[in-house]
């Protein structure tokens, strides 16, 4: 996902803000791309709506500095909250897409200003409106998809190396004296050279990979 800055001229009242929380909105016009909705802002000098940020299945673009009020969810959101516009698309595919790169930016926001998840919101929660009216229904969901984002992989250690040894296996009948060794506390010897100082053959079977060991033929 593409991110960039493109701030708008107007719809920006340009009040300062220190943000405490994200709001999470749907746009509300399905097939608008996060620049539709970005020169919709630009262009629409009453229409007193606005967005930190808009996010599609490409890009997000930021349309007004974080620490600037944007018009989204009423005075007490606007008032300390960022916003972020999701785009809605009738191909699922595209839909998927806005929605797993909603859930990067929000993570990435989360991220730089050392929140939890526990700061994530919706619209519905500032002024009671069905909106992200495509996450609410899965607003769980989204959650745990922003904090596994957030959630760096463990690491793979790797494999300890295993702790190998030099020894030697006796036969007390033969008087018989075999090189062996002992790895992580096991000791392993060659089948066919005891088998074979203790009067025994051994037969290997290429198909099966099994090894027989045999009565010495007289």
């Amino acid at each position: 996902m593409e991110m960039r800055a493109q701030l708008i001229k107007h719809n920006r009242p340009g009040t300062r803000i220190s943000p405490t929380s994200v709001t999470i909105h749907n746009t509300g016009n399905p097939n608008s791309t996060a620049q539709n909705n970005r020169d919709y802002f630009s262009n629409h000098p009453d229409a007193k709506v606005s967005s930190h940020w808009v996010v599609d299945d490409k890009e997000a673009i930021q349309c007004i500095p974080e620490n600037e009020m944007s018009w989204h969810a009423g005075p007490e959101a606007n008032r300390q909250s960022i916003s972020i516009e999701v785009c809605e698309f009738t191909d699922p595919v595209r839909h998927e897409k806005a929605y797993l790169n909603a859930v990067k930016l929000s993570a990435e926001i989360l991220r730089r200003y050392g929140w939890g998840v526990d700061r994530l919101t919706t619209h519905q929660r500032w002024t009671g409106k069905y909106c992200p009216r495509h996450i609410l229904p899965i607003w769980d969901k989204f959650v745990a998809d922003v904090q596994a984002e957030l959630t760096p992989p463990k690491k793979r250690l790797p494999p300890k190396p295993k702790k190998i040894e030099p020894t030697l296996v006796h036969d007390e009948e033969s008087g018989t004296t075999l090189p062996a060794y002992v790895i992580d506390g096991t000791t392993y010897a060659p089948v066919r050279a005891i088998a074979e100082a203790v009067g025994r053959t051994v037969v290997w079977d290429a198909k099966t990979n099994e090894t027989t060991i045999k009565k010495a033929m007289k």
